[in-house]
């Protein structure tokens, strides 16, 4: 995988961002080494949904569609990532029609699930005051 998807490596220091909630995306992130924090906001709350170590993924929704990043993405420790752009993930994925069209639609879903909970969670945030 690193040598057929990878473009290039990106190492960070402890607090480093990666992207933020909002941003645009055109590539993932593979872990080769160290600690990633997402984390969403909602008002002046920051929320952690994760901490991903060695060999985890973040970022793939930006390779399947073109909405902003869902969540920001935080190096908790120095970080080693490799970063896989979207057309190499793409020429990668064309080679398998029927993968392409199950990780879209698995993609869309979760979007979708996620769309759900924010929707609800600021109803309830809106239903405290």
């Amino acid at each position: 995988m690193e040598r057929d998807l990878s473009e290039y490596e990106m190492n960070l220091s402890s607090g480093e961002v990666v992207y933020n909630e909002g941003d645009k995306g055109n590539c993932m992130y593979y872990i080769r080494k160290g600690k990633i924090k997402i984390t969403i906001k909602r008002g002046k709350h920051e929320k952690v949904l994760s901490i991903l170590t060695d060999g985890a993924f973040f970022g793939e929704s930006a390779l399947i569609d073109e909405k902003p990043r869902m969540a920001s993405a935080t190096a908790v420790e120095e970080t080693e990532l490799l970063v896989i752009n979207k057309a190499s993930f793409e020429a990668n994925l064309n080679s398998n029609p029927v993968l392409s069209h199950i990780l879209k639609t698995v993609i869309h879903r979760m979007h979708n699930i996620a769309d759900l909970y924010y929707e609800r969670e600021e109803k309830t945030e809106h239903s405290r005051f």
